[in-house]
């Protein structure tokens, strides 16, 4: 039972997550985003090529993938693991989305979703981390590898607490991992000083 329960909330957040948001943004718009700039389907690949709007789109939209999966796991099985491994596939189905060639994004804003859905705090706490880091820096995945960095430290703080249930731990330690994963090409550019920064046309 626990098995099937494990693997029903997996197959929920891959495939809520696999939807491809701005892959659909840039076909509405008669452009496959895979073939520009990163050849991701993320919010700033769109923001790079096709612009604002339809960069606060996909932003939105993948936000909301991470949200649904969570709560959908929550109606459905009413325990936190099963929310948590929600959250964790609904990332991996956004990066690697079977709907468009295992092609997808980095995950930061579907996380970010499945993070406000699983604990708000948390989420509240690192979102101003972000946004000012994007502005100070100009560069996304500055903002990106920082919160993904900082976001088990902030889990681990609340669960000492007793805030945030114990399980929560292993959905942050999964976006460290996950974070550095897919974005190992941005920190090599970033080393190297080459890593392009917001407001570039792809």
């Amino acid at each position: 039972m626990i098995l099937q329960t494990i693997l029903g909330s997996a197959i929920l957040g891959y495939f809520f997550g696999a939807i491809p948001i701005g892959y659909l943004v840039g076909q509405a718009r008669g452009i496959d985003i895979r073939l520009y700039g990163s050849g991701r389907t993320g919010g700033t690949n769109v923001l790079r090529t096709l612009g604002a709007r339809a960069a606060l789109i996909t932003v939105l939209g993948d936000i909301t993938k991470g949200i649904a999966a969570v709560v959908a796991a929550s109606i459905l099985f009413q325990a936190e693991t099963p929310k948590v491994v929600a959250g964790v596939f609904a990332i991996i189905g956004h990066s690697k989305s079977v709907f468009i060639g295992w092609r997808g994004g980095a995950g930061v804003a579907t996380g970010s979703g499945a993070m406000l859905a699983l604990y708000p705090p948390v989420f509240l706490l690192l979102l101003p981390v972000g946004i000012g880091l994007v502005l100070v820096t100009r560069v996304a995945s500055v903002a990106s590898i920082t919160v993904a960095c900082l976001g088990p430290i902030a889990i681990a703080y609340f669960v000492s607490q007793n805030l945030e249930p114990l399980e929560h731990i292993g959905f942050g330690l999964f976006g460290l991992v996950w974070g550095l994963f897919v974005h190992a090409g941005n920190l090599h550019r970033l080393i190297q000083g080459k890593e392009r920064r917001i407001g570039e046309k792809s």
